[in-house]
C-alpha cells in the first residue's frame, strides 16, 4: 500500500516538494501480511501497536511516518489552497516537511555533541534535553490511539505548530480548530452536511443532532471554566471528564471528529461531487453542451439549495413591508401562481413598473446563479471553473436562464415562481 511507502518531504537541494519511495516500509508491509482490506484508520492502529511491542525496530515506525507525511502534505495543500493569494507554499512545506525520511536522526546533546539515533518507538518515548524534532516526529512522539485517530491527531498539530501558526499569523490568516468549528455550526448547518453526505439513518441522524445540541452547550462552560483556570482560550481540547457530560455520553472523540468531518466536507464541496460527465445544456431548448464534470442530480440540488436560500432572504427582507401595503405580499403570492407581471399589477391595482421594480425577477436570478457559480468554484474538481470552462459568463447566462424558464411539458412554473410559493407556504 503506496500510502505507508511513499514520503512526501521538502527538497533543500532542489527547492521543491519531493516524493520518495521506502523501499523497507514497503517490504515491511510486504512481509507483516497486514490485512489491507482494512481502512486507515485500523491499520495505523495496527501498525503503532507493532511499533510499540517492537519498540527497537524502525520498520513499523517508518511506514507510519510515510503515512503522515502523506497527511501532512494533503493538509498543506489545503491550508494552501485556501489562503493562496497570501501564502507561500514552499514556505509552509519548509516548516511541515522537514523530516527527509531517514532511518535516524542526529540530536545534539547539552554539550553539543551529536550523536545520532535510531528512529523508533523507543527512541520517540524517550525523554531528551532541549529536543528539537521535524513535526511527523512530534505527531508519533505525542500520539495518544486513545484520544484520536492518526490522521486527525496529524491535522491537529499541525493547527498548533508554532512556527506555521507565526507565519500564518504574520500573513493575517488564523487557524479555526475543529473544536470551535464544531461549536459555532447551527444545528440547520450540521443538517445539510448531513443531507450532503448522503446520510439516510435516522436513529443515527438523530444521536448525531443530539451529540451536537449538548457538545455546544458543555463547550461553552468548559471553555469558560478553562479560561478561569488558565487565562487563555489556548490549549483546550475535549477531555474524558468534559466528554461524559454530553448527550449521549462519549468514551472517546471519534463521534466528535465524525461531526468535524461532516461539516468539512458540506464547506468544501469534498467527496459529493466524484462524478465527471458530460450533460445537455442547461437550457433545453439549445443543443449546445457546457464542460461541468459534475453529476447531474447533485448540480439540481446545488440550484435547488441556492435558489431557495436567496429566495427565503428576500422575501424575509420584503415582509416587514407587508403591514403597511398589504399588496406587496398579493404581489409575490401572485408570482408564485405563474402570473404573468401584467395580471399581478392588474390584481394588485398597480402599474406594471410598480410590480417590476417590487419582485426584481432578473435580479433574483442573477443573485442566485452568482451564488451557484461560487458554490461550483468550491469543489475541487471544478475550484478553476474559469478556466476550464470557454465562458463562464456563457454558463452564468445558462443557470440564470433555466431559473426563469418555465420547465416545458411539466408546468407553466419557472424554478424561481416555485421557490417563491414554496417559501410563502411554509
Amino acid at each position: 500500500m503506496k500510502i505507508y511507502s511513499n514520503f512526501y518531504f521538502y527538497n533543500f537541494k532542489e527547492s521543491k516538494i519531493s516524493s520518495k519511495k521506502l523501499d523497507e516500509a514497503k517490504k515491511f508491509i510486504e512481509s507483516s501480511h497486514l490485512k489491507l482490506e482494512k481502512n486507515h484508520k485500523e491499520l495505523d492502529l495496527l501498525i503503532y501497536n507493532f511499533s510499540k511491542s517492537n519498540k527497537f525496530s524502525y520498520e513499523p515506525i517508518l511506514c507510519l511516518r510515510c503515512r503522515i507525511s502523506f497527511a501532512l502534505f494533503n493538509e498543506l495543500n489545503r491550508i494552501y489552497q485556501d489562503n493562496k493569494k497570501n501564502l507561500e507554499l514552499l514556505k509552509i512545506a519548509r516548516i511541515i516537511l522537514l523530516d527527509d525520511g531517514k532511518k535516524y536522526l542526529r540530536i545534539k546533546n547539552t554539550l553539543g555533541k551529536e550523536i545520532r539515533y535510531d528512529i523508533n518507538y523507543s527512541f520517540l518515548k524517550e525523554k531528551r534535553d532541549n529536543e528539537v524534532l521535524p513535526l511527523s516526529l512530534e505527531i508519533l512522539k505525542s500520539y495518544d490511539p486513545q484520544k484520536s485517530n492518526l490522521s486527525t491527531w496529524s491535522s491537529r498539530l499541525i493547527v498548533g505548530n508554532k512556527d506555521l501558526k507565526n507565519y500564518m499569523r504574520s500573513m493575517g490568516i488564523k487557524f479555526e480548530k475543529i473544536w470551535s468549528k464544531i461549536a459555532d455550526s447551527s444545528i440547520t448547518k450540521l443538517q445539510n452536511a448531513l443531507e450532503f453526505n448522503g446520510e439516510t439513518n435516522k436513529k443515527y441522524i438523530k444521536n448525531i443532532i443530539n451529540l451536537h445540541n449538548s457538545y455546544k452547550e458543555q463547550y461553552r462552560i468548559a471553555k469558560k471554566n478553562h479560561y478561569e483556570r488558565k487565562g487563555t482560550q489556548l490549549g483546550w481540547y475535549p477531555d474524558i471528564q468534559f466528554l461524559k457530560k454530553l448527550s449521549p455520553p462519549q468514551k472517546d472523540q471519534f463521534k466528535l471528529e465524525e461531526i468535524g468531518e461532516l461539516l468539512r466536507r458540506y464547506e468544501k464541496g469534498r467527496e459529493q461531487y466524484i462524478q465527471r460527465q458530460y450533460y445537455e445544456d442547461l437550457n433545453s431548448n439549445e443543443n449546445v453542451e457546457v464542460n461541468i464534470p459534475i453529476n447531474f442530480k447533485l448540480f439540481r440540488d446545488l440550484i435547488n439549495k441556492c435558489g431557495s436560500n436567496i429566495v427565503q432572504q428576500l422575501i424575509s427582507q420584503d415582509q416587514k413591508k407587508w403591514e403597511k401595503d398589504k399588496q406587496r405580499e398579493k404581489c409575490w403570492f401572485l408570482y408564485g401562481e405563474g402570473l404573468s407581471q401584467r395580471e399581478i399589477a392588474k390584481n394588485c391595482e398597480h402599474k406594471q413598473a410598480w410590480v417590476s421594480k417590487l419582485l426584481r425577477e432578473n435580479f433574483m436570478a442573477e443573485l442566485i446563479s452568482n451564488n451557484i457559480i461560487l458554490e461550483l468554484k468550491m469543489i475541487p474538481e471544478l475550484s478553476n471553473l474559469d478556466k476550464t470552462t470557454n465562458d463562464l459568463d456563457n454558463v452564468k447566462d445558462k443557470i440564470r436562464n433555466h431559473i426563469l424558464k418555465s420547465e416545458q411539458q411539466l408546468s407553466n412554473n419557472s424554478f424561481l415562481r416555485k421557490w417563491v410559493k414554496k417559501e410563502l407556504n411554509q
